[in-house]
């Protein structure tokens, strides 16, 4: 069981499985359920068991693990592509291997089966419909757009004239009578409240599902959704994504900003955002042409942020490299701290601050012009202007360097 669990784990690096997926699967495999049968019959059994009786078990038991079909299964994703992986359903398979040996094993084995003859893309289900669905949509002055996707992209337009959705649905199920069935059964709707039109779907087992969404500028938007990508452009309004795994691009957006994702690439751009909050666990975060106080986190990945205006700047690293343009002069506050990774911030001379730049083990350097400087290899302080505001950069294993706008980014030296 540990080494399937190590398998597991390293899929979600290959990207081929989330974390979420991952949990499920090892919470399926370490299900006691699958043992209750056969320590039935065990016990069932006449007292004492004679050695041929042991060596016949021992025996059978030998090939059962030879033939474990979990091992089996694992060793076909571990041979899929990735965007193939990424199709299958593995909440449903979860499901079916917490459902015990005489249906897990049949059905185990002969998706592993078909995805050794390579037969496309391999899920638990042969069978898939689908179908497209519009919704006409009215969204009242001050209301908030929210779309709850399952799995599947998610896309909103803004400056649409005639506002819509558009659904692209997908049913998977073991045969084509009942994939048809639960495509029937699909009916999305809009609810909705006091402050929110709401996008549900009232099916949500065996779905995946494209959302497209036109809507007109100025319409705030949230999308929570499980697996997919997610893309928000020209709504010129506050925005709001919440994804467990799934690239997530923003343009165009004013307000607040506020970004949670788990596991994929985070890209926002030409952008207005009273605050912008990114956070992450493992992404590599894109930011461009930023006006805006902004929080970025991110435990696993690096940060480029290039073009930013604003008071407040506040960039987090676990592990990745840190870059950052400024483009005007700081007189707020800048805030920069990685545990593993190097820091390279540009920005202009002019700026009114106190600098405040170190690393445990690397280098730093600044070819600004400092006031009351005091320049160590791994430490450097110093005044810009009359140090109004604040530009501090700190690094336990890294470089870290505080560079002009016309400096070229070179490495920190002895």
């Amino acid at each position: 069981m540990k080494d399937d669990i190590k398998r597991i784990i390293k899929l979600v690096q290959d990207g081929k499985l989330t974390a979420e997926e991952a949990a499920e699967l090892i919470t399926a495999i370490e299900d006691p359920q699958e043992n209750q049968e056969g320590t039935a019959e065990e016990s069932a059994a006449p007292g004492g068991s004679s050695d041929s009786a042991q060596q016949e078990k021992t025996e059978a038991n030998s090939e059962a693990k030879q033939e474990d079909p979990m091992s089996k299964l694992l060793g076909n994703i571990e041979n899929m592509a990735k965007d193939v992986a990424r199709s299958v359903n593995w909440s449903e398979i979860a499901t079916e291997v917490k459902k015990g040996v005489t249906k897990a094993v049949d059905v185990v084995r002969q998706a592993a089966e078909d995805a050794g003859k390579g037969k496309g893309s391999w899920t638990f289900f042969s069978s898939q419909v689908s179908k497209k669905v519009d919704l006409p949509l009215v969204i009242p002055d001050g209301k908030i757009l929210r779309v709850e996707g399952v799995s599947g992209n998610i896309i909103v337009q803004g400056g649409a004239e005639n506002p819509q959705i558009l659904i692209e649905a997908r049913f998977r199920a073991y045969n084509e009578e009942e994939a048809k069935q639960i495509a029937e059964r699909y009916t999305p709707m809009l609810e909705e409240s006091e402050s929110h039109i709401t996008l549900r779907h009232n099916e949500t087992d065996h779905l995946q599902a494209d959302v497209t969404a036109f809507v007109p500028v100025g319409i705030a938007v949230e999308i929570k959704s499980t697996t997919g990508d997610v893309k928000v452009v020209q709504t010129m309004a506050p925005v709001r994504v919440s994804t467990t795994s799934g690239d997530v691009k923003v343009s165009n957006a004013t307000g607040s900003v506020d970004i949670h994702v788990n596991s994929g690439d985070i890209s926002v751009s030409d952008s207005t955002p009273s605050l912008l909050t990114v956070e992450s666990q493992s992404s590599d975060l894109t930011l461009s042409k930023i006006k805006g106080s902004a929080n970025l986190r991110t435990s696993s990945g690096d940060i480029s942020l290039n073009g930013w205006e604003g008071k407040t700047l506040s960039v987090e690293a676990a592990s990745g490299d840190i870059s950052l343009t400024l483009v005007e002069p700081v007189s707020g506050k800048v805030s920069v701290r990685t545990v593993s990774g190097e820091i390279t911030i540009v920005a202009p001379e002019e700026s009114d601050a106190r600098v405040n730049l170190s690393t445990l083990r690397g280098h730093v350097r600044t070819d600004l012009t400092l006031k009351d400087d005091n320049r160590e290899p791994t430490k450097v302080t110093g005044v810009l202007g009359k140090g109004k505001g604040a530009i501090d950069a700190s690094a336990v294993n890294g470089d870290v360097s505080l560079l002009a706008p016309s400096a070229e980014a070179t490495p920190a030296t002895d």
